[in-house]
C-alpha cells in the first residue's frame, strides 16, 4: 500500500515488521488492508524517538 517502505513477515512467529511513511499510511489504513486481505494483526511496539 502507498506509504509502505519494507515489509518482512515471520509466518513461524506470526509476526511482521513493516517500515512506513506516517504521512502516507497511517496505523488505521494499513490495519485495514491487513483485515482485506483476511488477516488479523495488532501493534506490538512502537518505535520511541
Amino acid at each position: 500500500m502507498p506509504g509502505v517502505r519494507t515489509a518482512k513477515v515471520n509466518f513461524d512467529k506470526k509476526e511482521a515488521l513493516v517500515e512506513f511513511d506516517a504521512k502516507k499510511a497511517t496505523i488505521v489504513q494499513m490495519s485495514a488492508a491487513l483485515n482485506k486481505a483476511g488477516y488479523t494483526g495488532s501493534l506490538k511496539s512502537w518505535p520511541k524517538g
